[in-house]
């Protein structure tokens, strides 16, 4: 949901946001300490579909044991009831009445799950009802339900008069009666409250003044009345307690409603201990104010490549204790907002615009944009419009208050000399969010590549050390490769589509995590990932068919060939389909599935969709290849080369991988990438793959002989029953060798240098006659470690031979 469509009524302005701080997130702050092994709180969770109260405990228990097996964070436990009984009735031989939110049977369960949570430790989340929450079991005429607001409306002759019984009167409790003249349009100067006219028995006796021209007068009777609205619909013969008659929705609006929740919780759900459970492993909603720039459109506010992100606010959030500004900043303990936008097309209340000049007057710079506001006249207050008129003349006067054409709001901001905290600059389309944890000294860029590969730069207004947080694996390292600019850091990024990356930047080197004495400003394209410690970085480079420079940030310059041999493409590929299919007998709900295997054999890795014995067919797939090392292409030339990476196709749902049986730790589904060095060994070396499927090819091959609660399959909702879904490991899967550039600050001193692990290689400094040189102390730091006999380097023209040798 959009944040703007919480305020229809009032008007709304864009504010440009840089951060959110995060240091009062319990569920979502990051901490250096938890980021391999996140907090339960911090996890993802699963919706836990409950049936109803007639599910077995255990198989209860077993879910969500199983569920922080595979590292999720606990469930989302919600009794579903059929979407509260809108999809149907209850399957046959269960009665709601027994098994209904609330009631012993339900209980049962939800102190199951609660064990389960906090045995396995991890934390569940919970609806407050049963559906989607909306409310509890209760008697009907409870005054905390749901209530409708109505109106009558009766027009009568500006000369006539009404004595008798106001139209409505019976169909609810009356709340209000209005009379007005009418001319056309409502004379809201006429506007007169009648409601203590009107008799305990709904007469009123009423006539226009004597000095009413208008052509007729408007009486309007609002009422209000209980909806009878249920979130959880069950028609039952009996009535003799809250359960037959299902659960009522409550009113959202006025603190009877959570009344009516919480008395209902208090009575029937902290019994028997649950309520000290659930206070260690439960969680129930969240505070809308520190997810403000998480509900963000995330577009462009021009056709330039600007990169802000905004979000809306109305005169209502003007009001908060954190809307203060310190230092030109909007919220400073929260979204930290660097300026706001008004178009001319809004409206303003009369508050609203005495906040704005407020926060004109204390710093924050304020945009106006496609001219000036009008005026929405809701609020009950004696200003007129030449009041209104007279100080927004004033505020659209004020120093910092900038007025722009249509389109230009990105220019006015870079006229006002403000700038992003994370900007881009890429040849597709990045999108990326902001925190910080003042009380850790950390920041973190997000930056999500939307759909299709792209490459380019992140510019991000920090000056802490930067590391890559790897979301999928857990691991840390530090940044190797940007560039300083003030107190800017510019990260070069090469994404995948779909693909996210995490950049921290921290005020001071993170525990357990090796800082390298130096940062590459420049590096090659074939470099395929690095690892680093104190004093050098170890730089995995793929093969190339000409030179590439390495930059230090020291000012060195490293001149390197890569020697290691060409990628291969894995393949062929044997198949080992796993089917889950429906028990012979389909309403057997203990089984899962029933499965059998089939064999193929693929020369090229194509959907299961096109192989025809697997084109209905839904489970695992066990993919498995065999590659020789080293490759032959080494073997035949002079190729040397130390170690390899495996890249798979982008995954469709998810992927498992073992080489010789070893597991690769988690790959990212959009580049799915690994270092495989570890585990290659000479010779013969087995690459095993393995791809879940959805159920949706299956389900659809046997629509006919579902029902769900009694009811055919809903062919209406979802997707089309006669088209399918990809599944399977769908492109090609690539080794691609590398080499290994050692690079790194001499010991004693002298400068940046440079080291090659196998093979041949020239390293290099570029003067003004064009020979190669060493560093300015004449000293060269590394050895050569390498296949086979004298291996050679060269320095500034001169072929020298080491006096040792290593093999490896």
């Amino acid at each position: 949901m959009k944040l703007l469509s919480f305020f229809t009524l009032e008007s709304t302005f864009a504010l440009l946001a840089t951060c959110v701080q995060a240091e009062e997130l319990r569920i979502h702050g990051q901490h250096n300490d938890n980021f391999l092994d996140p907090l339960a709180v911090q996890r993802p969770k699963f919706r836990y579909w409950l049936p109803d109260g007639s599910v077995d405990a255990d198989v209860v228990r077993s879910d969500i044991r199983a569920a922080g097996g595979i590292g999720a964070g606990g469930v989302e436990f919600l009794p579903f009831y059929n979407y509260g009984g809108g999809l149907g009735p209850p399957p046959a031989g269960v009665n709601w009445s027994t098994y209904g939110f609330g009631t012993p049977a339900h209980l049962r369960l939800f102190a199951a799950a609660l064990e389960a949570h906090n045995e396995s430790g991890l934390a569940m989340d919970f609806s407050l009802g049963p559906n989607q929450g909306q409310g509890v079991p209760a008697e009907p005429d409870t005054e905390g339900l749901q209530w409708d607001l109505f109106a009558e409306t009766l027009s009568i002759p500006v000369d006539g008069r009404l004595n008798g019984t106001i139209p409505g009167w019976g169909t609810g409790e009356l709340v209000a009666a209005v009379s007005s003249l009418v001319d056309l349009v409502l004379d809201s100067e006429s506007l007169e409250d009648i409601t203590s006219s009107v008799s305990e028995r709904g007469e009123l006796s009423t006539e226009s003044p004597d000095h009413a021209v208008s052509s007729e007068r408007q009486l309007f009777f609002f009422y209000q009345k209980l909806s009878g609205e249920k979130n959880f619909h069950f028609d039952s013969n009996r009535t003799d307690t809250i359960w037959d008659r299902g659960s009522y929705t409550v009113d959202h609006f006025s603190s009877k409603g959570a009344d009516t929740v919480r008395d209902f919780w208090e009575r029937h759900m902290f019994v028997d201990g649950v309520q000290d459970v659930l206070a260690k492993v439960g969680n129930y909603g969240e505070h809308l104010f520190f997810y403000l720039m998480d509900l963000t459109e995330r577009r462009k506010i021009t056709t330039s490549n600007y990169w802000w992100s905004y979000t809306y606010l109305s005169p209502d959030n003007f009001n908060l204790p954190q809307a203060v500004v310190s230092d030109r900043i909007l919220a400073p303990d929260g979204p930290r907002f660097q300026a706001m936008v008004v178009l001319g097309s809004q409206n303003l209340t009369d508050s609203g615009l005495r906040r704005l000049a407020e926060f004109a007057g204390e710093g924050l710079p304020l945009i106006i944009a496609s001219g000036s506001p009008g005026r929405f006249p809701s609020e009950n207050t004696t200003a007129d419009r030449n009041a209104f008129e007279a100080s927004l003349a004033n505020l659209l006067q004020h120093k910092n208050v900038l007025q722009v054409p249509e389109g230009q709001i990105a220019e006015g901001l870079v006229f006002l000399n403000l700038t992003p905290r994370v900007g881009v600059r890429t040849n597709g389309t990045w999108y990326t969010t902001w925190r910080e944890n003042c009380k850790a000294g950390m920041s973190y860029a997000y930056v999500f590549c939307d759909m299709q590969s792209a490459s380019g730069e992140v510019v991000v207004e920090s000056t802490g050390i930067p590391y890559f947080f790897d979301a999928w694996t857990g691991d840390r390292k530090p940044v190797l490769n940007y560039r300083k600019d003030g107190n800017k850091s510019i990260i070069p990024l090469d994404l995948a589509g779909n693909q996210t990356q995490i950049i921290a930047f921290s005020k001071k080197p993170l525990d357990g995590i090796e800082l390298p004495n130096f940062f590459a400003t420049e590096l090659p394209s074939n470099v395929l990932g690095y690892a680093v410690n104190s004093t050098e970085a170890l730089l995995h480079m793929g093969s190339s068919d000409r030179s590439a420079e390495v930059v230090l940030s020291c000012g060195s310059k490293i001149c390197h060939r890569c020697m290691a041999s060409g990628l291969f493409e894995l393949g062929p590929w044997e198949l080992e389909l796993e089917h889950w299919e429906a028990p012979e007998d389909i309403r057997d709900v203990s089984t899962v599935a029933s499965k059998r295997n089939s064999t193929h054999q693929l020369g090229k890795l194509v959907s299961w969709t096109i192989i025809p014995e697997a084109t209905n067919s839904s489970g695992l797939g066990y993919y498995s290849a065999n590659f020789t090392w080293p490759p032959k292409l080494a073997e035949d030339s002079n190729a040397t080369t130390l170690g390899a990476c495996i890249e798979f196709p982008a995954v469709l749902n998810a992927i498992t991988v073992t080489v010789n049986g070893a597991r690769l730790p988690p790959l990212d589904y959009a580049r799915p990438a690994a270092d495989i060095a570890p585990h290659r060994v000479d010779g013969e070396n087995r690459v095993v793959a393995v791809i879940p499927s959805t159920m949706w090819n299956y389900i659809r091959s046997i629509f006919s002989g579902i029902e769900n609660a009694g009811l055919a399959h809903l062919t209406n909702i979802g997707s089309d029953p006669d088209s399918k879904t990809e599944n399977g490991l769908v492109g090609s899967v690539r080794i691609v060798p590398y080499e290994i550039l050692r690079v790194g600050v001499s010991r004693d001193d002298v400068g940046c240098a440079g080291m090659l692990e196998a093979g041949s290689f020239s390293l290099c400094r570029q003067v003004s006659d064009g020979r190669g040189i060493l560093p300015s102390s004449g000293k060269l730091f590394g050895s050569i470690l390498a296949w086979g006999d004298a291996p050679q380097y060269v320095l500034g023209g001169l072929q020298q031979t080491p006096k040792t040798k290593a093999a490896s």
